[in-house]
């Protein structure tokens, strides 16, 4: 395993188990992955671009994830507002910020 896939692996890994504070302590070995990928044998590099094309995947879910969680955000901080919950056993609810719960029929 090179250098590169090690490094792209590692991401890959810590966006499925959430830990960003391990992805940001991953800056300067993302920063050096060109140029580890200079040095890469080339019957690598099909394995290196399928992984790099995983974690491209999981980082455009976990950027869809924070864009849905601030969005939440923004609009449970106006009172009388409503959001859309699924519960358990995968029925849809509607909230009201402030009110009761009501199921949307």
């Amino acid at each position: 395993m090179s250098s590169a896939e090690t490094i792209l692996l590692g991401v890959k890994n810590a966006l499925i188990s959430g830990n960003f504070y391990e992805l940001s302590e991953m800056q300067n070995d993302l920063d050096s992955l060109v140029g580890l990928l200079s040095d890469t044998d080339p019957s690598e590099l099909p394995r290196i671009q399928t992984l790099a094309q995983q974690t491209a995947k999981l980082l455009q879910s976990a950027q869809l994830g924070i864009r849905e969680a601030r969005s939440l955000y923004e609009d449970i901080q106006h009172p009388g507002s409503r959001i859309v919950v699924y519960r358990a056993d995968g029925q849809r609810r509607d909230l009201l910020i402030g009110g009761r719960t009501t199921i949307r029929a």
